[in-house]
């Protein structure tokens, strides 16, 4: 049973509304427990016990089930144009990015997975971005998709329109100048945890005078390669998943079903 019906499920309940948070927490556990089995089974992940990873599981498969709504269930709608294929390529990014970081947190490789959660960061700001410019935003952007393949393939581009010079140059999807980078898109979001986030990721995940010192360090103290807390880590994983999940229910759902998935959302990374 998916995790959206079992939370249905849960709620439907003639007791539910008597219930308390900790309850609650409780009886959701139990409830998708079977989720995390099968994930863990099909990911080859038995050795995984920590609660926070879990919990993590948990969202993944969630922001999966839903944008699978989105698209092709009760929640579809034809009006949709092309930033939506973009964005679902950025979720998908987002999504495989976490399933590689709930490997490498049991594992201790927190360096790898900090170079997971920037290609989260930039996912989602692009796709944020990219709704704000509009169809022809995203169609400059699936040009530049193109140009970039027949360059790394030597095929020819199938570009639908054409394009001035400075479209051919890095970042030339963005037609907007100020915001001419990932890191300025980024910041372009406003949020102080995001701006942290990547001014840590810039001094780890490039070979810097610091980077190198610091591995160094964790190299020699054998705790595991986290530049931050673990469980700071995983919640900076699953804030992004949530925002971009949060994002998408804003663009595509117009319904009053839209605050039903974000309760669903605040139950799983709240109450959990």
């Amino acid at each position: 049973m998916s995790i959206i019906n079992q939370i249905l499920n849960l709620f439907s309940s003639k007791d539910s509304e008597n219930y308390s948070d900790f309850q609650i927490h409780k009886l959701l556990q139990n409830a998708v427990k079977p989720t995390v089995k099968q994930y863990k089974n099909s990911h080859k992940l038995q050795f995984l016990k920590d609660e926070n990873v879990e919990r993590l599981i948990i969202l993944r498969c969630f922001a999966f089930e839903l944008w699978d709504l989105i698209i092709h269930g009760e929640l579809r709608n034809e009006i949709y144009g092309r930033r939506i294929n973009v964005i679902e390529t950025a979720l998908l990014r987002c999504e495989i990015a976490s399933d590689e970081n709930i490997t490498l947190f049991a594992n201790g490789y927190g360096l790898s997975a900090m170079s997971n959660l920037r290609l989260m960061l930039e996912s989602l700001a692009l796709s944020k971005y990219l709704w704000e410019k509009g169809e022809e935003g995203a169609k400059r952007f699936q040009d530049y998709m193109e140009f970039q393949k027949s360059d790394f393939e030597g095929t020819p581009p199938k570009m639908e329109d054409e394009h001035d010079e400075a479209f051919f140059k890095i970042y030339g999807w963005i037609s907007d100048k100020e915001f001419n980078s990932f890191s300025k898109l980024v910041r372009k979001m406003g949020n102080a945890d995001y701006d942290e986030l990547l001014k840590i990721s810039n001094n780890y995940i490039h070979a810097t005078p610091y980077s190198l010192e610091k591995v160094w360090e964790m190299n020699h103290k054998q705790k595991g390669y986290f530049p931050i807390d673990l469980s700071h880590m995983i919640r900076l994983n699953e804030r992004i998943l949530v925002d971009f999940l949060l994002f998408v229910l804003d663009c595509f759902i117009d319904s009053e079903e839209k605050e039903i998935y974000k309760l669903f959302i605040k139950i799983i990374v709240d109450w959990m």
